[in-house]
């Protein structure tokens, strides 16, 4: 792709560049992902190709790549919402006996909590906290996923739904003494994991407690794993019911790998792995 530099970008002409549709720009702009180099006296958005250089030279693809993997997982989570809990009902003993042991945690240690849960996706998790959290404000970067989630036989008395990005959760409005983070670690960008983990801890204060829990990696569940050339992280490609195709950032980590991510951060780390996901609690130090 050939680039011009010092060149003025209109919203459209930035979207066609990036592939990032109008709409999840100014989107990413209201919640601070990409906000736009400046705005015009009539209030539109404009970009310089110079911002997203490094060196004069080469464009600054660790802001645009991150970009295009959020902006690619919104996409097929909101188009998956309608489908997506099938994932948590397949006749699989192993799996329901891991997905059990994890609700029974989360009410153990949730119990009469303040709670910030990142990433609830539709709300399979949301239902199990809300019946034992003092309160508990739910989060996810989705609409659509929002829209299922407001679906459930949730305590609404003390669930309160909201868009956020999960990297921004200082813009969140509340007191927190616990959080759950519950199939969306796999999916952070490995150079964007400490943002994360110090984003959340911050938020939450020292001697809060953390949740977390995703997926195990099982050889041919879930289709291949896709490595890519000077890439940390990994993908695989999804299918929705329509015949789409996504492909998807998807990290997987063994026991070690954990212990090495989050023992920094955290006092009492505790993990489980299980044969089909894992699952950590922490205490913020």
């Amino acid at each position: 792709m050939e680039h011009e530099v010092n060149k003025l970008l209109k919203t459209g002409e930035f979207a066609k560049y990036t592939g990032v549709s109008i709409r999840t720009l100014r989107h990413y702009d209201e919640i601070g992902i990409l906000k736009p180099s400046h705005r015009t006296e009539m209030g539109h958005r404009i970009y310089y190709f110079d911002d997203f250089l490094e060196n004069d030279v080469e464009p600054n693809w660790k802001v645009l790549n991150n970009v295009i993997k959020a902006v690619n997982m919104e996409k097929y989570y909101s188009n998956r919402a309608g489908e997506y809990e099938n994932v948590y009902n397949r006749n699989n003993n192993t799996r329901q006996q891991g997905q059990n042991e994890i609700k029974e945690k989360l009410k153990e240690i949730f119990r009469n909590k303040n709670v910030l849960e990142v990433a609830c996706g539709t709300g399979y998790w949301t239902e199990i906290i809300s019946q034992v959290a003092a309160k508990l404000t739910t989060t996810d970067i989705s609409e659509e996923t929002l829209i299922e989630a407001r679906k459930k036989k949730l305590e609404y008395r003390n669930v309160d739904l909201k868009i956020a990005d999960a990297y921004r959760l200082d813009k969140i409005e509340g007191e927190f003494n616990a959080a759950c983070a519950n199939f969306w670690f796999s999916h952070i960008p490995k150079s964007r994991i400490v943002e994360f983990i110090e984003g959340l801890n911050k938020r939450l204060g020292k001697g809060s407690i953390v949740f977390m829990a995703d997926n195990v990696y099982i050889p041919g569940i879930g289709g291949e794993l896709i490595s890519k050339h000077d890439e940390e992280d990994t993908y695989k490609v999804r299918e929705l019911l329509n015949g789409d195709k996504y492909e998807i950032l998807k990290n997987y980590y063994l026991e070690d790998d954990l212990k090495n991510i989050f023992g920094q951060f955290s006092d009492n780390l505790q993990i489980k792995i299980g044969s089909c996901f894992w699952w950590i609690w922490y205490t913020i130090k």
